[in-house]
């Protein structure tokens, strides 16, 4: 535990440090004091932004078995990736692999180009960037992202393709889902964000959000029906994408237990830490007027619908590594509401605000160090290629 502390701490500190620097720097070119970049805006080529980038890639690249998947990827990168997976994917690691490159290279490629793609896309709010940096490794978000690889991948870059949403760029944004599918072809699910969101207002009345919690806290409390729910949904995925294989056991319902319990086994807190997370998606959901008014922006809007997607659907999912993956396509707008909702409580002038933004970052912070406690179980345990 003490390496990963010292791998998590350290990175996480310079991270935000970064971040706060740049969001210092936004700052002063709000008020003029910084010199325009060349395309008369502030560029992304400061050394707060590509160094924690840089951090970030070198060290997950150089990581061995963190994450539940990542043996399973360098065994497709030694042995040869099957012919059942996407064409983009297939290549860029059949490729890499005949040239010789070391598997460390291999892994700090995905890695750079996931959090590239998070900070690149957020880079008009760089006011986040402290936030988005905390919350990527005490949020726990990029164990998800050295986990499953390809899903997280393609998560970052619909993540960047939701500005085109706001520009009203079809064309652009189907490109971007285009190459997402060649990477997993689950990604054409993500078409349909485009027409839900493309409307000027794309907000969830409170009395709809109540309804859609109510109706999935249920679910999570009554296995048997949420287990129906899953099954219809799940056989019809399986069938389009030729899944029986390796999810056919969903549609049996003797694997009901196993399925909504899968965590368990992996030390997962699946008591107590459901209700700490139901507990602040309600703060959230209490300060969200008070959050869209200050934020007036469409990124803002879009995130927190699919925040609370991600959030409300979470627990029917919430013991399952399965159910749980498509809500990955979900993760990044999660953690950025989080950070949104960080940085509106500390730049509040009220006194309350402040506390309840210490609270989150106290009670994440709490939760991930349960997390590293026991990384031999869930794979957050951190460690270099060469001491394998």
């Amino acid at each position: 535990m003490l390496e990963s502390a010292l791998v998590y701490g350290s990175l996480t500190i310079i991270m935000v440090a970064c971040g706060v620097f740049a969001s210092r720097r936004q700052l002063a070119y709000n008020k003029g004091i910084t010199m325009l970049g060349r395309k008369g805006n502030l560029g992304f080529a400061y050394l707060e932004i590509w160094l924690p980038i840089f951090f970030f890639t070198v060290v997950f690249g150089c990581r061995y078995d963190v994450g539940r998947d990542q043996l399973e990827y360098l065994k497709w990168y030694n042995e040869g990736v099957p012919e059942s997976k996407e064409f983009l994917w297939r290549y860029m690691t059949d490729f890499l692999s005949n040239v010789g490159v070391h598997y460390a290279v291999y892994f700090s490629l995905w890695a750079f180009l996931q959090v590239f793609l998070i900070f690149y896309s957020i880079k008009e709010y760089r006011f986040l960037f402290p936030y988005v940096a905390y919350y990527l490794i005490v949020g726990n978000y990029f164990l998800a992202m050295m986990n499953t690889i390809r899903f997280s991948l393609v998560a970052c870059i619909f993540f960047f393709a939701t500005k085109y949403i706001e520009q009203k760029q079809f064309f652009k944004y189907c490109l971007c889902i285009v190459l997402a599918m060649l990477i997993h072809k689950t990604a054409i699910v993500l078409l349909i964000f485009y027409p839900l969101f493309v409307r000027k207002d794309v907000w969830i009345s409170i009395k709809s959000q109540a309804i859609i919690l109510g109706v999935s806290l249920f679910l999570m409390f009554n296995r048997d029906a949420a287990f129906g729910v899953v099954s219809n949904i799940f056989s019809f995925v399986i069938d389009r994408f030729n899944y029986g294989a390796g999810y056919g056991y969903i549609l049996n319902p003797k694997y009901g237990v196993y399925l909504f319990n899968q965590a368990a086994e992996f030390g997962r807190n699946t008591g107590l830490g459901e209700y700490i997370f139901l507990f602040l998606g309600l703060i959230i959901m209490y300060y969200q007027s008070r959050m869209r008014e200050k934020y007036d922006s469409k990124l803002f809007q879009i995130s927190y619908v699919l925040w609370f997607m991600a959030f409300s659907l979470g627990f029917v999912a919430g013991k399952s590594f399965v159910l749980g993956r498509p809500l990955l396509y979900l993760a990044n707008f999660k953690m950025l509401i989080i950070a949104y909702f960080t940085h509106y409580c500390f730049s509040s002038k009220k006194l309350n605000d402040k506390i309840i933004g210490i609270m989150f970052v106290l009670i994440y912070m709490a939760l991930f160090i349960n997390i590293i406690s026991m990384g031999e179980v869930n794979k957050s345990a951190f460690t270099f290629f060469w001491q394998h």
